[in-house]
C-alpha cells in the first residue's frame, strides 16, 4: 500500500483553503452576489423557482439519499472476509455521515448570513463576510458552509477509496463528484441561498475529512502488518 497515494490532495486542499481566504479578502463573495441579485431583476427571482427549489434542491437530495442506502445494501451483498479493500470500502460509506455530521455542526453554530438575508439584497442584516461574522453578537444566521453541496462532496470519500484499488477511474468518478457539487452550488447561489465561497469551504471540509480518515486507516492496517510480521 503507497504511503504517498493522497500526497497530490494534500496540495489541491491547500490551494483551495488559498483560495477561499482570498475571495474573502478581496470581497468577491459580496461582488458576485451582487451580480446574479441584478441579473434576476433586483431580487432572487429564482429562490422558489420549480426546477431550482422543487428539483435541485428537495428531489436530487431525495435521490441521493436512496442511492446512499442502496449502497449499503450493495456493501454488505458483496463484502468478502473482512479484506483490506472492504475495510477502505466502508471507510467510504461512512465517510458520507462522518462529513454529513461535521458540517451539520459547523452550519448550526456557525453565524453567517445566506445572500437572501443581506440588506443589499432585500433582506434585513448588514453583510460582514465570513471572517468578521463570528464575531458578531447579533444572529445573523446559520448559512456557512454550504450544506447542499455536501449532498455532493460528502461522497469524496469514494474517490480516495477508488484512488487506492482502482487508480484510473479515480478521476472521472472526482471529475462527476465535482460537476455535481457544482451544479448544486451554483443553484445555490441563484437562489440566493449561499454565497461563492461557501461551496469551496464544503469542499475543503469533506476533502480533509476524506484525507484524514483514509489517511489514519492506512497508516492503522500498515502498523498492524509490521507487529503481525516481526
Amino acid at each position: 500500500m503507497n504511503i504517498n497515494t493522497f500526497r497530490g490532495e494534500i496540495r489541491l486542499i491547500a490551494v483551495l483553503i488559498g483560495c477561499a481566504l482570498f475571495i474573502e479578502f478581496i470581497g468577491l463573495d459580496y461582488f458576485l452576489a451582487k451580480k446574479l441579485y441584478l441579473l434576476e431583476g433586483g431580487e432572487w427571482s429564482l429562490r422558489n423557482n420549480f426546477w431550482a427549489k422543487e428539483i435541485l434542491h428537495e428531489q436530487i437530495k431525495n435521490i441521493i439519499v436512496l442511492l446512499y442506502l442502496a449502497g449499503w445494501l450493495f456493501f454488505f451483498y458483496i463484502k468478502g472476509k473482512n479484506s483490506t479493500q472492504d475495510k477502505f470500502l466502508l471507510l467510504a460509506f461512512i465517510n458520507v455521515l462522518l462529513i454529513a455530521i461535521v458540517i451539520g455542526i459547523l452550519k448550526a453554530i456557525s453565524n453567517v448570513s445566506c445572500p437572501w438575508s443581506i440588506a443589499d439584497f432585500g433582506g434585513q442584516y448588514e453583510y460582514y463576510g465570513i471572517t468578521r461574522s463570528f464575531f458578531k453578537d447579533e444572529d445573523l444566521g446559520n448559512c456557512f458552509p454550504g450544506g447542499h453541496v455536501t449532498n455532493a462532496y460528502a461522497f469524496l470519500g469514494f474517490y480516495f477509496y477508488v484512488k487506492l484499488f482502482y487508480k484510473k477511474y479515480s478521476k472521472p468518478l472526482l471529475a462527476l463528484i465535482l460537476v455535481i457539487g457544482l451544479v448544486l452550488d451554483i443553484t445555490q447561489q441563484l437562489r440566493g441561498a449561499h454565497f461563492f465561497s461557501h461551496g469551496i469551504w464544503s469542499m475543503i471540509i469533506a476533502l480533509s475529512i476524506s484525507y484524514l480518515s483514509f489517511r489514519s486507516l492506512q497508516k492503522y492496517l500498515l502498523i498492524k502488518n509490521k507487529l503481525l510480521t516481526q
